[in-house]
């Protein structure tokens, strides 16, 4: 006797899977190249980050010229010599310094570093945000300008186009005798 209440038998298991197969891998793909896309960025963030904390510690142990090799080519030379006019490498000792952001925009990616300094002949620690603007050239990050800090002003400009003439009281030192 059959039993002919009993649901029919279903479809073998090759037969349903290749119902789903196409669409299966399509979906995959999908999830494969947004979790890409967004660590490549995360990647490309990471390695910025890096980047920075390197310049930062080469500025803070007063290796200028490994500190120059992060600038770009047409930046580089400016740079140098403002930190050789400025007498850098004798006079200005970074403290601290304390990455607060580095994010990635159109141009290219940009560090917010609280910098802490002091410059002889003062003692007082001054401290100030750095704005530092970075591209990616050749797969390297670069640096193309730097806001604030010691030198507090835009690489490769002068006091004067941004409304700052330094006074003689500052651009000579101190009659104090020690």
């Amino acid at each position: 006797m059959t039993n002919h209440s009993a649901a029919p038998p279903s479809p073998p298991i090759a037969r349903r899977g290749l119902r789903r197969t196409p669409l299966l891998p399509l979906l995959l793909l999908l999830a494969g190249c947004t979790g890409l896309s967004s660590s490549v960025r995360t990647g490309d963030t990471d390695e910025l980050n890096h980047q920075v904390e390197l310049y930062e510690r080469a500025l803070h142990w007063k290796d200028e010229v490994a500190a120059a090799a992060f600038w770009a080519p047409e930046k580089r030379a400016a740079w140098r010599r403002g930190t050789i006019e400025r007498r850098d490498e004798r006079d200005l000792s970074i403290t601290s310094f304390d990455i607060e952001e580095v994010r990635l925009d159109k141009a290219g990616g940009r560090a917010f570093v609280k910098v802490s300094w002091v410059r002889l002949p003062s003692l007082t620690e001054k401290e100030d945000l750095v704005e530092e603007r970075w591209e990616r050239r050749d797969g390297a990050w670069l640096i193309v300008d730097e806001i604030g800090g010691p030198d507090g002003r835009p690489v490769d400009k002068k006091p004067e186009s941004i409304g700052v003439v330094p006074s003689k009281a500052t651009a000579a030192p101190s009659g104090r005798s020690r």
